[in-house]
């Protein structure tokens, strides 16, 4: 008989985590796409401890700014958008 057990390691008091599916790994580094007054603007971003799920964003956004979750890869800096409702986990 086996059991599989997980034990965090690591943990981060007061950290902003955005969903794994809203990060983009590109040529010009770890970025975010964020919706500012319904344009998109590319947010190059620091990461930290992550999960199966979720990502610590460390340097680059801040709790205020609207994230882009789910988007197409031809998502780019600029583009104007309708946008979404808020994401709930």
């Amino acid at each position: 008989m086996f059991v599989e057990v997980g034990i965090p390691m690591e943990r981060s008091e007061n950290a902003l985590v955005v969903p794994n599916r809203a990060i983009r790994r590109e040529s010009e580094g770890i970025a975010v796409y964020v919706a500012e007054n319904r344009v998109v603007a590319r947010r190059p971003v620091e990461t930290g401890i992550s999960t199966e799920t979720e990502v610590e964003i460390v340097n680059g956004i801040s709790p205020d700014d609207d994230v882009i979750v789910f988007a197409n890869k031809d998502l780019r800096d600029g583009i104007k958008i309708s946008k979404a409702d808020k994401y709930q986990p």
